[in-house]
């Protein structure tokens, strides 16, 4: 089926993929069958019947497939690929441990496991994650419970909630599976130099464990989900690259010019370019909404790219290698690599992130506890204490309060406001969700601050005064779309009194000014004034710039131009307004993030040009 070589023979190896392979697929439709449908669990029950029949009858079924493929491949070939699309997980388990152990059935695992298993692939990669009733069954025994020496409480004398077995299971087969391809060119020897290919592997590795880096973040069912989908269908393109089809394509590969190869390769990188515009946030755009269709027919976005830039290196560098296959997919696979990073850098803002917080919304009110509890066992205490501290991860409710000013912007916009989940669910956001996702962010917040109490002048401290100003942020952009005027001021001086709890006067100025101009623009002059009152004067000179330049915009719209006049002049004397002075003014609070310095200058070069014009005889700033 393979690769028969004169030197290291992986035949051994790559069987023993297949049967790996199989089960991975075998435990995804076990999963479906049961939380699926009656007839899911009729057609499993088909499936357990075939793989029982298939071991006494391997020799006839062998006989079968090899006249069947001498006649036309394409006949087990989509027999192959119609039965994976159709459950028979557990039928290629069987059929792949049967021929695999005894060294037989060459045919069988080309021309219909190997199809069988990229159907099933097809089927199972887009699940949604399911919320588990209860725990672990195992977990109940008490039998993989550690011991109360072992977990440190934390600070607000919760237990915490670690992996269950299943999750420790498919973390370390993810790791695994990344030094696979590695182990695999020092096992198949070729015409490329060695070197090359092994910088290949590790670079390949790399991508994988970037990949799941970016996993990480997710609620744990999800990440779970994430990490078997994303496995299988990475195990499925290593069958796929060492059988027939794998070797047909390094043949037609290599019959090309050496320029057109490198084309071949180049589209993962058209599809790194293109999938920014896969995750539409209005469905009026209608190219991103037909390529967001065409990535739903086969794997999503995230599959798509791994299938582009590591196929072709397991193609021409693996199993088939050869040097001009190898030079042109290496640039596939940096494309791959360096898009893995990208991802893994901005895990916290991807769209598997977003799917976590409907996952939450969607969840009845006993398995959003649980989710919780997980996701702050995981992120705060697991992450932080066991391995190396890093920065106090509140993404998830920032992430909740972005998707509650999504949904309230629907209001106003001229299409439905949608987003399309990993798992192929289409949501709209309308007003209607903007209550539960506020909701469920303050209950996110609630959760830490129980779990971990915090202490004044600590970084736990600033980072969770600071979400809480964030999450408040957005409320007062709802309020503003819901026409809540009270509620625009009552979340700004909410947002400002935490930014002043952390001593960062600056943000907490600029929410203000920023809730004053939204008044404003609705027709709330007086409410805008009395707002922009109550914001001190000692701050930086830009941000106090900006704030006598907002004074001076709210005079005029109330008919005191003589105020107004004298407000900008006065602003005018300070000549700190270039996008730096801000950037030095917000960088002294040391919060990384949000950060409001292009925000402040552009709302003050507007505001300032429009009095220019409405009052004359100044000088708008341009710098």
């Amino acid at each position: 089926m393979i690769i028969e070589s004169a030197g290291s023979d992986p035949s051994e190896f790559i069987r023993a993929l297949l049967v790996g392979t199989g089960l991975v697929f075998a435990l995804l439709r076990w999963r479906e069958a049961r939380t699926g449908t009656p007839r899911g669990r009729f057609l499993l029950g088909a499936d357990l019947v075939l793989a029982v029949a298939l071991v006494p009858l391997s020799g006839r079924f062998d006989d079968l497939v090899t006249s069947l493929a001498r006649q036309s491949a394409l006949i087990p070939l989509a027999a192959g690929l119609v039965a994976g699309l159709a459950g028979m997980a557990t039928t290629g388990l069987a059929a792949a441990a049967v021929f695999a152990l005894d060294g037989g059935g060459t045919s069988t695992l080309a021309w219909v496991v190997s199809p069988l298993l990229v159907g099933a692939a097809l089927r199972t990669v887009r699940h949604k994650p399911e919320i588990p009733p209860r725990l672990d069954p195992l977990l109940q025994t008490g039998l993989f419970q550690p011991s109360r020496g072992m977990v440190r409480e934390l600070p607000g004398g919760m237990t915490p909630a670690l992996p269950g077995p299943s999750d420790v299971f498919w973390a370390v087969t993810a790791r695994l599976v990344c030094v696979v391809p590695l182990l695999l060119v020092f096992l198949i020897p070729g015409d490329g130099e060695l070197s090359a290919r092994i910088g290949g592997g590790l670079l390949l590795w790399a991508m994988l464990l970037a990949y799941d880096r970016a996993r990480r973040p997710l609620l744990m069912p999800h990440r779970r989900l994430a990490r078997i989908t994303d496995t299988g269908v990475f195990l499925v393109l290593l069958v796929v690259a060492a059988g027939p089809l794998g070797e047909l394509v390094a043949r037609w590969w290599s019959s090309h010019p050496s320029v057109d190869q490198w084309w071949v390769a180049l589209f993962a990188f058209v599809l790194a370019m293109v999938h920014p515009l896969a995750e539409p946030r209005f469905d009026g755009r209608r190219r991103s909404w037909l390529l967001t269709r065409s990535t739903r027919f086969l794997f999503g976005a995230h599959q798509l790219i791994l299938v582009a830039a590591a196929f072709p290196f397991l193609v021409g560098g693996v199993f088939h290698p050869t040097r001009k296959l190898m030079e042109a997919s290496a640039l596939a696979l940096a494309i791959g690599f360096f898009r893995g990073a990208l991802t893994a850098v901005h895990a916290t803002t991807g769209n598997r992130h977003i799917a976590d917080v409907m996952l939450l919304l969607k969840a009845p009110s006993g398995g959003r506890e649980r989710l919780l509890d997980q996701w702050v066992s995981d992120t705060f205490y697991r992450r932080r204490w066991w391995l190396i501290p890093r920065p106090w991860d509140y993404s998830l409710p920032r992430m909740t309060a972005v998707l509650a000013q999504l949904s309230a912007e629907s209001s106003v916009a001229t299409a439905g406001v949608y987003w399309h989940l990993v798992w192929g669910e289409r949501v709209r956001l309308d007003h209607s969700s903007v209550t539960g996702l506020l909701k469920l962010a303050d209950q996110i917040l609630d959760r830490v601050d129980a779990c971990f109490p915090s202490i004044r002048a600590t970084s736990l401290h600033r980072a969770q005064q600071t979400a809480r100003a964030d999450v408040a942020c957005h409320r007062s952009n709802v309020a503003q779309y819901l026409h809540d005027f009270e509620g625009i001021v009552a979340a700004a001086n909410q947002a400002a009194d935490h930014y002043t709890a952390i001593d960062a006067p600056s943000h907490a100025a600029v929410v203000r000014i920023f809730a004053a101009d939204r008044l404003s623009d609705v027709g709330q002059h007086e409410t805008a004034a009395a707002l922009l009152s109550v914001i001190p004067g000692d701050l930086p000179p830009a941000v106090r710039r900006l704030l006598l330049i907002s004074r001076a915009a709210s005079a005029h719209r109330t008919h005191r131009t003589t105020a107004a006049r004298a407000l900008l002049t006065a602003a005018r004397a300070i000549p700190a307004r270039t996008i730096v002075d801000f950037r030095k003014a917000f960088a002294a609070e040391r919060i990384a993030f949000p950060s409001f310095a292009e925000g402040a200058r552009s709302a003050m070069i507007t505001a300032e040009l429009h009095l220019d014009r409405a009052l004359g005889g100044t000088h708008p700033s341009t710098h």
